[in-house]
């Protein structure tokens, strides 16, 4: 989350685990000093993990985060790259036509982009979803509603990318907590690591989990903690 206070503050929990989560979501914003009445716009990657964002009262849009429509686009280039029996001037061709129909999308243009990327998966030979054409047109489809002009947007000074907060979702959840990771995690734990760490970002004094523990249990050392959220 990124407030008007000028610090950026994380938030997370595990999917499916807490039925309160909106609650929650609720709770964060107020103590990030944001009250119930002001809007809230939320980027996402039109995922429907964060529908309880978009639930709260203060939720004003949801907007599809440019930087996931970079990457949908980029995997279609490289997949291009390995089309067979065409010649380098064709392929160099395919990958304007695709670059133009990105340039239309930021511009606004949903449906000249979709009828772009139409004609050149046509051309290509490439006929339903079960490919990169029809994957992106498919994703672009699905999410429409929540596409804007990210290029007004931009020139208004207003977000429009989760690029910059890609690294703290990588260090939130971290290497061995991914699905393909070297450990398994049952919800609730993985949920308690996800408080713990989002508190170690937000500058949060780790002591204040102290609450979480038995009266009779001694809490880590501080610094404990910091390591620990760190794994």
């Amino acid at each position: 989350m990124h407030p008007e206070v000028g610090r950026n503050l994380a938030h997370a929990y595990s999917t499916g685990y807490d039925p309160r989560a909106g609650l929650r979501q609720q709770a964060f914003l107020g103590s990030a000093g944001i009250s119930p009445e002001q809007s809230v716009v939320v980027l996402s990657d039109g995922g429907e993990d964060v529908g309880w964002a978009c639930k709260l009262p203060a939720a004003k849009e949801r907007v599809l985060d440019w930087f996931h429509i970079g990457m949908r686009f980029q995997h279609l280039l490289i997949a291009v790259q390995g089309l067979r029996g065409v010649s380098p001037q064709m392929r160099g061709s395919i990958k304007r036509r695709i670059i133009g129909a990105k340039w239309l999308l930021w511009h606004g243009q949903l449906d000249r982009c979709l009828q772009r990327l139409e004609a050149v998966g046509r051309a290509t030979g490439w006929i339903g979803v079960n490919n990169a054409f029809g994957r992106l047109i498919r994703y672009l489809h699905t999410c429409a509603k929540y596409l804007i002009n990210y290029a007004q947007r931009r020139a208004q000074g207003q977000p429009f990318t989760s690029a910059g907060a890609e690294s703290v979702v990588d260090y939130v959840i971290g290497q061995r907590m991914k699905r393909n990771g070297h450990m398994q995690w049952t919800r609730i734990g993985a949920n308690a690591l996800l408080q713990v760490r989002c508190a170690v970002l937000n500058g949060q004094d780790v002591r204040n989990f102290k609450r979480w523990y038995p009266p009779d249990r001694e809490l880590p050392q501080p610094a404990t903690l910091s390591w620990i959220a760190r794994i």
